[in-house]
């Protein structure tokens, strides 16, 4: 396992490198966007998947492969929109595998909804992100998140709303 800047992470939660194994340097700036938006994306990844699945080793996978693209990510009009999508497909492909220990497919909002549309509820409603956060982490605009939060209200049944918390403004 290895932190954002690329060293490799002990159990005590230092980063340190073992005997002969290459040192790796991230750019600062991946370094920065990771620390940024490392814990906002466990959060998200642990509302979709099923209960009990881990959610730090998806996350992992999803900023390893970012690190891999950095470059053009970063270069990209959209960097957090392209960290995004990167995101969301490792944590489909993760809630589309067996269930884990539990059972239950905690992605119910990814079965009723487009993926725009209930990723917006999820950062809003389940995760209490106030829009602005929320639309930060998805690369859009507070206004196009506004406008998927209410897209989302308009297409899910009654029964389902009921049990969502209110979106934060």
């Amino acid at each position: 396992m290895a932190t954002p800047d690329g060293r490799a992470r002990t159990g005590q939660g230092r980063a340190d490198v073992a005997p002969g194994q290459p040192r790796v340097r991230m750019p600062s700036t991946f370094t920065a966007f990771c620390l940024l938006h490392h814990r906002d994306y466990l959060r998200y990844c642990r509302a979709r998947l099923p209960t009990g699945c881990p959610a730090e080793p998806v996350v992992e996978g999803a900023l390893g492969d970012l690190a891999t693209q950095w470059p053009a990510v970063l270069s990209s009009p959209r960097v957090e929109a392209a960290a995004w999508s990167v995101l969301r497909g490792h944590v489909a492909r993760a809630a589309a595998r067996r269930p884990c220990r539990g059972g239950a497919n905690g992605d119910l909002l990814h079965r009723l909804l487009p993926a725009p549309e209930a990723d917006a509820v999820v950062l809003c409603r389940r995760l209490s992100l106030d829009r602005a956060r929320a639309a930060e982490l998805m690369g859009i605009s507070p206004w196009e998140a506004t406008c998927r939060l209410l897209r989302a209200e308009r297409a899910l049944p009654p029964d389902v709303l009921r049990r969502l918390p209110r979106a934060g403004a």
